[in-house]
């Protein structure tokens, strides 16, 4: 499915913003769009391709193969801190205790207060460094970033 571009929510919450920006403030939001069958039918479309762009994106292990896994170390007390995303191979030895699938999914594999470490590894991985405009955040998912 090619989308045309970004598409900006009319009302609510997040009036203004698109749901290519979302994805980088409130991926849970724009999951819950995916699989609830009460939104427009274009709306739930739009959503469910920015999750699958989402997962398509490849990340890299320093080795230089793609990346399997997201590898995070959660101490005693429950914080966790992201350790990099590593293929299968670099994953066991890089000295953490979690292993979340190396895609925009590993966001919902966390509690809310370990989203945005999630969120900014994965920009910071990609290359989005400062104000993720609409504009930017469709460039990435339509397929003008990894």
């Amino acid at each position: 499915m090619s989308q045309q571009g970004p598409w900006i929510l009319e009302n609510g919450k997040y009036a203004g913003q698109s749901l290519e920006q979302l994805m980088f403030k409130d991926p849970q939001f724009v999951h819950a769009l995916t699989i609830r069958g009460s939104y427009n039918g274009s709306l739930v479309a739009h959503a469910q391709w920015l999750w699958k762009a989402g997962k398509d994106k490849a990340l890299f292990c320093p080795c230089g193969k793609r990346a399997k896994y997201i590898v995070l170390y959660q101490d005693g007390t429950g914080d966790f801190s992201v350790l990099g995303a590593y293929c299968q191979s670099c994953a066991h030895s890089a000295g953490g205790n979690i292993l979340l699938s190396a895609d925009f999914s590993a966001v919902l594999r966390v509690a809310s207060w370990g989203r945005k470490q999630i969120l900014d590894f994965l920009k910071r991985s990609f290359g989005l460094n400062g104000r993720i405009t609409a504009k930017k955040a469709f460039a990435f998912f339509a397929g003008n970033g990894r």
